[in-house]
């Protein structure tokens, strides 16, 4: 069971009940720095701006890792091409 700003959920789900336990810690976590640094006190609106800043980390999270694949893939093709000019100069 999941308590979150007085609501209860029932979640099932083949997950380990300990990575569920960290997800649920971690929404708890932010859910309290929202409501401390808004003064919110309507659930809706605080899971609304939770929400927000949860995808925020996702997103920027995702883009660090499309750019460090963008990274790899242009040093694997720079290698190549250097390969390629070495073995045209020998």
């Amino acid at each position: 069971m999941i308590d979150i700003l007085g609501t209860t959920l029932k979640v099932n789900t083949d997950e380990d009940p300990r990575y569920l336990s960290q997800l649920i810690n971690y929404l708890h976590e932010k859910t309290h720095e929202v409501r401390s640094s808004t003064q919110l006190n309507d659930p809706l609106k605080i899971s609304i701006l939770t929400s927000l800043f949860l995808i925020d980390e996702l997103y920027k999270e995702r883009s660090g890792i499309e750019k460090v694949r963008e990274n790899v893939d242009l040093s694997v093709l720079a290698e190549g091409m250097i390969r390629k000019l070495e073995e045209s100069l020998d």
